[in-house]
Parts: C-alpha cells; structure tokens; sequence
C-alpha cells in the first residue's frame, strides 16, 4: 500500500518535469 511520501513524490515529479518542461520552451521561444 502506498503511503504519503511516495504518492507525494509521484505526484511532485510529473509536476516538476511539466514545469522544466514549460521553462525550457519559454526560453527557446525568446
């Protein structure tokens, strides 16, 4: 069963992926 920790965890790292993500194509359409 999965407790608190790891579904933080699986729900932070969509998050910051989505967010790397969104800064990399802000800086390659300046």
């Amino acid at each position: 069963m999965l407790d608190l920790n790891t579904l933080f965890i699986l729900t932070m790292i969509p998050a910051s992926a989505l967010f790397l993500i969104s800064m990399v194509v802000g800086v390659l359409e300046n």
